[in-house]
């Protein structure tokens, strides 16, 4: 696979482009934090943590829905391309004669569609993509603070703390441009040619696998509106005005609160301090200014 080359290196700037969602309907992204120690590192040390994929909750995340069984009725021509690829990743100095040998052998012996056969090779190879995953970082943001799933599933049953990015400081230094990437969620499994789209994407363009391969989800999580961030870097620094808000839970201990406002004391441009209501509203949480 090609490098990846998708890294962010917050520089603080203002962005010359924005690459995602339409800019004019997203100003901010929020991070959900249950782990206090982990909340207190962010502003004590300005830096965000990225998790390999094999530290996410949902082991299936990054990898796109796909089954072999679901692509048997697809044509001919679909099915040599993706049998072609196979072999050719297996064997890339393989003889063309060889290649399209071992292709029409598949293809003239009826293997494809053939229920056993599609099972054992897709438990054979299980995703073929999945050996692409190591050594990249991804950070997740979500577009509300007002989640109530998130505020119970990351912020510790809303004990925790939510962090407010401003989203035109989050931008590359290397670059100038605010790369992030909606996740998408998927209902039923991607097709075959999805799937071969996906894994030359994965060779020869590291920009548009991104979007396929780190952004993929089951559509039970779709509920998260998600937006990611990727870099080879296990910490990235940001400067002080990227960060513009810190959002208490109702149940957020007092000295969480305290250690917060004491670490913040000390920078030049402080984020503002906001509270959950610890009054039920039935149509929406309520934040009060500290």
């Amino acid at each position: 696979m090609t490098e990846f080359v998708i890294i962010v290196n917050f520089s603080g700037q203002t962005d010359r482009r924005i690459s995602g969602y339409a800019y004019k309907t997203m100003k901010f992204l929020y991070r959900y934090y249950g782990n206090i120690d982990y909340a207190l590192d962010v502003i004590q040390n300005r830096r965000i943590y990225f998790s390999l994929q094999s530290e996410f909750n949902d082991p299936y995340d990054c990898l796109p829905k796909f089954s072999l069984l679901a692509c048997k009725n697809d044509g001919i021509e679909t099915w040599t391309e993706f049998l072609k690829m196979i072999v050719l990743n297996d064997n890339p100095d393989i003889e063309v004669d060889e290649l399209y040998g071992k292709i029409k052998n598949t293809l003239s012996g009826q293997n494809h569609p053939s229920i056993s056969w599609l099972k054992d090779y897709e438990a054979e190879r299980s995703i073929m993509l999945s050996h692409m995953l190591s050594g990249i970082r991804i950070c997740c943001f979500s577009k509300s603070p007002r989640n109530q799933m998130l505020w119970a599933h990351y912020a510790k049953n809303h004990s925790g703390v939510v962090f407010q990015f401003r989203l035109k400081f989050m931008a590359d230094g290397n670059t100038g441009e605010s790369k992030y990437f909606p996740v998408n969620y998927y209902e039923n499994p991607i097709s075959l040619r999805q799937y071969i789209q996906i894994f030359k994407a994965g060779q020869n363009n590291p920009l548009e696998y991104a979007t396929f391969q780190y952004c993929s989800k089951s559509q039970e999580w779709s509920g998260e509106d998600e937006v990611r961030f990727f870099s080879n870097n296990e910490y990235v620094p940001f400067e002080e005005k990227m960060l513009t808000g810190i959002i208490f839970g109702s149940k957020t201990p007092k000295n969480v609160i305290n250690n917060c406002k004491e670490i913040i004391v000390r920078w030049k441009i402080k984020p503002k301090l906001f509270i959950e209501s610890d009054v039920q509203a039935s149509h929406k949480q309520i934040f009060k200014k500290i």
